[in-house]
């Protein structure tokens, strides 16, 4: 997004060191980054949200480039399974530039990437992932508030959904 004063603002995940290699155990480390562009001054500066041991990946928000309170983030653990399965996802609020909550998933249970669904009727996100509970070799779906990271429901779903499937929350309206 663009603060008022033309500053352009940026939240990702970012790695130093990315490695592209699906075959390794190795996973990559990322953190959370806020890099403030000024054009005007033709400066950047970066400023890493968390110093803790928080490997995120994937970083989801409701509006591409415009200020929005809260964004999400996969988690990555070293006891996931390889790239692309996650422990569980941050809730993070960029207003006040900090990470608002970790939500992590049910013992033995991995997930997908997190999506957003938006109810905009009452100005609501929701956060929905796949995940996989490996000893019960089940898959669910959940969908958490948004801002508490409270979970609003469990679907066990009637068949595998693979790391990596992607959707996209189209509304009754954008369909017709």
């Amino acid at each position: 997004w663009e603060d008022d004063d033309g500053t352009i603002v940026i939240w990702t995940p970012f790695c130093e060191d990315l490695d592209l290699d699906l075959d390794t155990e190795e996973i990559n480390t990322f953190s959370m980054m806020e890099f403030r562009l000024d054009p005007t001054a033709g400066t950047v500066v970066d400023r890493q949200i968390i110093d803790r041991d928080m490997n995120v990946e994937f970083s989801a928000v409701s509006a591409m480039g415009r200020k929005v309170r809260y964004g999400y983030t996969a988690i990555q653990c070293k006891d996931t399974p390889g790239e692309g399965s996650f422990a569980g996802f941050c809730v993070w609020d960029m207003v006040e530039r900090k990470m608002h909550k970790a939500i992590y998933y049910q013992e033995g249970e991995v997930g997908g990437e997190p999506i957003i669904l938006k109810d905009d009727a009452d100005e609501k996100e929701y956060v929905g992932v796949y995940t996989f509970h490996l000893l019960e070799e089940q898959t669910y779906f959940l969908l958490f508030d948004g801002e508490s990271g409270g979970l609003v429901t469990r679907l066990k779903m009637p068949y595998r959904v693979p790391f990596g499937f992607h959707g996209l929350w189209v509304t009754g309206e954008e369909l017709r």
